[in-house]
């Protein structure tokens, strides 16, 4: 054989390795039943409100920047 055959069987035979090892071993996994997860779970009519998200979003950073930053009291 001459050196360049050899060369070409060698990355032949690492690719093919290359390719086995990477491939993702999946023989642990198993699909989950599917048991009504996905449907069913939607309470009622839900109705975004833009005015009470943006309300509650401004309540949430007013605590926290009263708690980071107190005011100091005037006399």
């Amino acid at each position: 054989m001459s050196v360049q055959t050899r060369m070409v069987v060698v990355v032949a035979v690492l690719m093919v390795v290359l390719a086995v090892l990477s491939h993702p071993v999946s023989a642990g996994y198993r699909k989950p039943p599917f048991n009504g997860s996905i449907f069913g779970k939607r309470s009622g009519d839900v109705v975004y409100e833009p005015g009470k998200a943006l309300a509650s979003a401004c309540q949430v950073a007013v605590e926290a920047c009263a708690a980071w930053f107190p005011q100091t009291e005037k006399k």
